[in-house]
């Protein structure tokens, strides 16, 4: 790009605007003309700055290389008025420059090398402005069934959060005894994302380990307190931009993420891609509709984690035993802990020890992902009174794009034993398992199986089947299904083909047909799911062959619990029953009957105003009480659940400050929700000076709610304020060059205008 001259400007009038000053330049070869012009970096408009030009040179101002994302070039200075100018030659070939004399703007053109780097995190974040509830709640579930076969049992469940911290703990009766069931204690880091338990927890060592249930204390790290934080590996995408641009970025085809970018090279770090095979699209548009595309393939896995991410849980406690029958049977102390870390994108590491009375068993855990899929390898040693043991277990996993494939190996001595397994316990010497999937177009799918194992105390097993499955037009779907059996040394084959039809909103029938050597059984089943409100669900069914049945329920949900009546005769299950389940909730300084609270809750709270209709996620769930309240279950905890009221339905005389928010419950707690609804009143009267006499022609100025409510006073006093909030509200008058004070004292009343009478205002008076 050559140049336009200055001197070719000289004779335009805009020179005469914009010169200011003429010096000479460091070698005192020609002259520099002082000026401020417009300045356009790869097209886009920069502002005004100072400049220093001549015939074949231009020096910009050395605080304008920042704002314009210039790097300073250092070399020689110019410094005119205090002002400190830097050529743009020294810059090189990376920045060209031309000014236009007409428009007086110099028009810069600069490589994205030479404007810098940016880099953009881009990972998912938790929905804009949600809000983490920590509410004081409780809720109370309880269920009692009735069988004319086996008698009636009653089970309850109880919790209370209280500032995010949930107490947790069942109880269930029978006609024969009363059992505790777990009790716990549960506090949850939402940053770090770790759970403390106090009390009864699962204790599970994962690969080759063992599981029990300890009464004691657990710390895990548990990624779903946070469902929004991205624990597997993400991608990097670079580019750059010439000027100003847009990225969007698509994944698997879904646009997941748009990012404003300023023009220079750019990096996209962090974006998260799901378990699979697929591809990451990035498409950049520039300030003028110039598109540029990227690309990246991705190979993700559930069990990797990002490279510095940990994933523990360490449990220390005492076994509890007979859970079903026993309220306090507790065995010895037991330790069980597993520890996974992130090495690289591609190597997690991991390993678990487990120990109690007698007993030590652990070993070593590596997850590998290679060009072809995943590797997940973990062996195992323990010794349990003397006898010892060992165990190993290798899968691996390829989802491709036509083809997944997958299997695992898994080896175990009679003597290896681990926290709630014996020695010598009923477990496969050898399982063998392979698997592949391969996609029918979009409608359809076909799988391959085969699984092996030999047992120390059976014989050896093994199954081989092939399953195929397709849609029928947009209501039905077919699934036939063949294997061969060998088991005991006898061979067998079977034959299931199934058929699903969807009859409407809810309703669905399924007929089925089995044959299992010489058995052969058909079985069809009408069936109507629950709606998420009220509403009345049911199933009925039937089946033939060497156990035939016919029965079914009918389940009715409604605001204050669910319940079930059920039919069956033939077969394992012949009876009548009946269920009743539902729940109590306290939350707010109010109790609720409901039905059962299978996770968080919240209480939507408009107050004074009923009727209001109440949405979560879009659907309706409820209108509020006399009160302004309902009760609204089936929240998610931790995630950012959309819960909503109609406008419309709020009086006229009310300001609603908003209709939605977005609220994450804690753990099993309740989110209390309020959407105040001020009543406004439009006030009118007449003020009186304290003194005697009117403030005739004044102004009335009153602050209420952050905003600046004014009115004019007549000739007798008279004013008229809209929209002021009821209470009590202080207010300055201004009339004749003076001024005084007054308060409102506005009071809620169902009349449109509320008549305020005479209201005196005493004189300010200032402190001399």
């Amino acid at each position: 790009m050559r140049p336009l001259t200055w001197g070719r400007a000289l004779p335009g009038a805009g020179f005469i605007a914009v010169a200011l000053l003429m010096v000479p330049d460091a070698a005192g070869a020609s002259t520099l003309e002082r000026a401020i012009v417009g300045v356009t970096l790869n097209g886009t408009d920069e502002g005004d700055h100072h400049v220093l030009l001549a015939d074949d040179a231009a020096w910009l101002e050395a605080d304008s290389f920042a704002p314009l994302g210039l790097p300073d070039p250092g070399g020689p200075t110019q410094t005119v008025n205090d002002k400190t100018y830097v050529p743009l030659a020294s810059l090189g070939a990376d920045l060209q420059w031309q000014l236009d004399p007409q428009d007086l703007v110099l028009r810069l053109t600069a490589t994205p090398e030479l404007l810098g780097s940016v880099v953009r995190d881009v990972r998912p974040g938790p929905p804009a402005g949600m809000v983490v509830s920590r509410d004081t709640s409780a809720f109370l579930n309880y269920a009692v069934d009735w069988h004319s076969e086996r008698g009636y049992g009653v089970i309850g469940e109880a919790g209370l959060s209280l500032k995010g911290a949930l107490l947790l703990t069942t109880i269930s009766r029978t006609r024969d005894t009363v059992v505790r069931g777990l009790t716990s204690v549960t506090i949850d880091d939402r940053r770090r994302m770790v759970r403390w338990v106090a009390g009864d927890a699962v204790a599970d060592a994962g690969v080759l380990g063992g599981a029990a249930l300890l009464g004691g204390l657990s710390i895990t790290r548990d990624f779903g307190i946070d469902p929004y934080f991205v624990h597997q590996p993400t991608l990097r995408l670079r580019g750059a931009a010439a000027t100003p641009s847009t990225a969007d970025v698509y994944v698997g085809g879904q646009l997941v993420r748009s990012e404003r970018l300023p023009p220079g090279t750019f990096e996209l770090q962090g974006v998260a891609v799901p378990a699979g095979r697929g591809d990451v699209r990035v498409v950049v548009r520039d300030a003028f509709g110039r598109e540029q595309e990227l690309r990246s393939s991705f190979h993700v896995t559930e069990s990797a984690l990002a490279p510095g991410l940990h994933e523990y849980g360490y449990h220390l406690g005492h076994q509890r035993r007979r859970v079903d029958s026993a309220s306090w049977d507790y065995g010895p102390l037991a330790f069980v802990g597993r520890h996974r870390t992130g090495l690289t994108d591609a190597i997690t590491v991991g390993a678990r020890l487990e120990a109690s009375k007698g007993l030590l068993s652990g070993g070593p855990r590596l997850t590998a992902r290679l060009p072809f899929g995943e590797l997940d390898l973990a062996v195992g040693a323990s010794r349990r009174e003397g006898v010892g043991g060992s165990a190993a277990a290798l899968a691996f996993m390829s989802p491709g794009r036509r083809v997944t494939l997958g299997g695992s190996i898994a080896y175990h001595t009679d003597g290896y034993a681990t926290v709630g397994q014996e020695p010598g316990a009923d477990r496969p010497r050898l399982d063998l398992s392979a698997s592949l999937n391969v996609p029918l177009g979009s409608r359809g799918s076909l799988g391959l199986r085969h699984s092996q194992s030999e047992r120390w105390e059976e014989g050896p097993q093994a199954r081989t089947s092939v399953q195929a499955s397709a849609q029928i037009g947009g209501r039905a779907s077919i699934e036939v299904g063949g294997a061969r059996v060998r088991e005991d040394g006898r061979r067998s084959h079977e034959l299931v083909v199934g058929l699903s039809m969807f009859l409407g909103p809810r309703t669905n029938a399924s007929m089925n047909y089995e044959r299992r050597g010489a058995q052969v059984t058909g079985s069809t089943t009408l069936q109507r799911s629950l709606p998420v409100g009220h509403g009345v669900g049911y199933r009925l069914g039937a089946q033939a062959g060497e156990q035939s049945w016919v029965g079914g329920n009918l389940q009715y949900r409604g605001s204050y619990g669910q319940y079930t009546l059920a039919r069956d005769a033939g077969g394992g299950s012949r009876g009548t029953g009946a269920s009743i389940a539902g729940g109590l909730v306290a939350i707010g300084g109010r109790a609720y009957a409901t039905a059962p609270v299978h996770d968080a809750f919240a209480l939507v709270r408009v107050p004074g105003v009923g009727g209001v209709r109440a949405y979560l996620s879009n659907q309706e769930v409820g209108r509020t009480d006399r009160k302004g309240d309902l009760l609204v279950t089936n929240l998610l905890s931790y995630y950012g659940n959309r819960v909503g009221i109609a406008d419309r339905d709020v009086p006229l005389d009310r300001n609603l400050e908003a209709n939605e928010l977005t609220v994450a419950p804690a753990l099993r707690g309740g989110a209390l929700i309020t959407f105040p609804a001020r009543r406004m009143s439009r006030i009118s009267g007449t003020v009186m000076l304290a003194g005697g006499g009117v403030p005739a022609y004044g102004q009335l100025t009153v602050l209420a709610d952050g905003r600046r409510l004014e009115s004019p006073i007549g000739e007798a006093g008279e004013f008229y304020l809209e929209d002021l909030p009821t209470g009590r509200h202080l207010a300055v008058l201004e009339y004749a060059g003076a001024s005084c004070r007054l308060a409102l004292e506005v009071r809620e009343a169902k009349q449109a205008v509320v008549e305020l009478g005479a209201v005196s205002c005493e004189p300010v008076t200032e402190a001399r």
